[in-house]
């Protein structure tokens, strides 16, 4: 699934993205820190942690691969580590 209207440029830029996060380790912390996040529990520093550990969920990869490709997915300007499975996929499934 993608959105609709993206060029074949956004398009190869999102894969080239993609090819560059091989390896990235996934992250079960970044499932707390996300909780954490949304339920407004004040923890200084925890978008600097996230982004320190260099390890990603599957919908905080998605979204920082079609940002780095110039391609903003979500309006409200939410930062790629904050992005939830649920929120990618509702937003897709359009």
């Amino acid at each position: 699934m993608c959105p609709e209207g993206l060029t074949e440029r956004q398009r190869s830029g999102i894969c080239t993205a993609a090819t560059r996060y091989v390896g990235v380790p996934y992250s079960f912390l970044d499932y707390g820190a996300i909780a954490t996040h949304r339920f407004h529990i004040p923890v200084p520093g925890l978008r600097r942690y996230i982004a320190n550990t260099r390890h990603m969920i599957c919908s905080q990869l998605v979204d920082q691969c079609y940002l780095d490709a110039g391609v903003h997915l979500f309006a409200d300007g939410r930062w790629p580590g904050y992005v939830t499975p649920m929120a990618l996929y509702q937003l897709l499934a359009r």
